[in-house]
């Protein structure tokens, strides 16, 4: 994915560092849970659209749809890129069709899903509508679920700072590295859509 997007050769070992070292990514990768291969499934869908490969993308999403709810809102977040990379090519509606299959092959379980969703109504779990919680990922994922102790504050301030400059520096870069503001909008989309969804 970092050299379809044109990332340099230290950006790639650095993500690749990052990812192994993360606290979360290190809980995820031991759960028997859905979160490393919603990832996988992210990332494959990603490389897709980078690639051209729609095929891919269709079966990417229809997996994510079948993983977790997530995969809506990360399905959503993909087609708005996918648009923009076939936005000077006459295959506009390749991206549109590969969403419209995936979200036909989930149709079959969405009957189920509604039924759980009203029966599990009242025990649903919401995340808190603020600031901190929107940004929480990204601290838990670099430091995991929490540093205890004085350590803590300082932990979240790193994590912020680290993100303002991530952030301030793609935008700086937009014109010769438009790979960096595409990052932020993977970053920063799901967890606004997710976000907004529980407000």
């Amino acid at each position: 994915v970092g050299r379809s997007m044109k990332l340099s050769e230290s950006a790639i070992m650095a993500a690749s560092i990052l990812m192994t070292l993360a606290p979360m990514q290190l809980l995820y990768a031991q759960e028997g849970r859905m979160y490393a291969l919603l990832q996988l499934e992210f990332l494959a869908a990603l490389w897709a659209i980078l690639n051209r490969r729609y095929i891919i993308l269709w079966l990417a999403l229809t997996a994510m749809l079948y993983t977790h709810n997530y995969g809506f809102v990360y399905a959503v977040v993909l087609l708005p890129l996918s648009l923009f990379y076939e936005r000077r090519t006459i295959h506009g509606y390749l991206p549109c069709l590969s969403v419209a299959l995936a979200m036909f092959c989930f149709g079959f379980w969405f009957p189920t899903l509604t039924h759980q969703a009203a029966a599990i109504k009242d025990t649903w779990w919401v995340q808190p509508t603020t600031l901190g919680a929107w940004l929480a990922p990204l601290y838990q994922n670099l430091f995991g679920s929490g540093l205890v102790g004085v350590f803590d504050p300082m932990a979240e301030i790193v994590s912020m700072a680290l993100a303002a400059f991530a952030i301030f520096q793609a935008v700086l870069q937009w014109r010769t590295k438009p790979a960096g503001l595409q990052l932020v909008y993977l970053v920063l989309a799901p967890m606004t859509l997710a976000w907004s969804a529980e407000l």
